[in-house]
């Protein structure tokens, strides 16, 4: 999203996805920012993590407009923007300035209990504070002492990743009961 010379490219894809994702019913598009080598490597890490340039941020965020227009209305297909580890979309400072920034009213959210957890976003009460943009949900447990390690040695997402930091649900520290609690008082469906 935020690399300008993909856009092209990007769109091409997506307009082939959503046109398959149009058969067969489906109801989002998940819309993920490049991961990048600069942002692995402090992911989780807010005060080492670099922002994009302004004038970078403004093109990725007029981009996200586009085809979140796109999508919804040539597909009836709702975009969803996936906050994650290792993006510039990924803290809740990042999450709460493209919602305030894109202008497009197609745009909702993907909440993801285990990169929200690893970005150190509580994701119970994310749920509560984005409910009116929230139309899809990943799933996912976080090994905590896997965590701890990570942060104490300042270990990259890609090697956090293979070292297990994600773990089979109900294995880890997120409490689904209360995720589950938090979906239903929102009416989440």
């Amino acid at each position: 999203l935020h690399i300008e010379s993909e856009h092209d490219r990007i769109k091409k894809t997506i307009r082939n996805i959503c046109a398959l994702l149009e058969k067969i019913n489906s109801k989002v598009f998940v819309i993920i920012d490049h991961i990048t080598k600069e942002r692995m490597e402090t992911s989780g890490n807010q005060t080492l993590s670099v922002s994009l340039k302004n004038n970078d941020y403004k093109k990725m965020i007029n981009f996200i407009d586009e085809i979140s227009n796109m999508c919804f209305e040539k597909f009836g297909i709702v975009p969803v923007l996936h906050p994650h580890a290792g993006s510039y979309i990924e803290y809740e400072f990042e999450i709460d300035r493209v919602f305030n920034d894109v202008k497009s009213d197609h745009l909702a959210l993907c909440l993801d209990t285990g990169h929200l957890y690893y970005c150190k976003v509580d994701p119970y009460k994310a749920i509560l504070k984005y409910k009116n943009k929230i139309k899809h949900i990943h799933f996912k447990d976080i090994n905590q002492n896997i965590l701890n390690t990570i942060y104490r040695d300042k270990i990259d997402f890609d090697t956090a990743v293979k070292m297990g930091v994600f773990c089979p649900l109900g294995k880890g520290v997120i409490d689904f009961k209360t995720v589950y609690k938090n979906l239903n008082s929102i009416s989440y469906n």
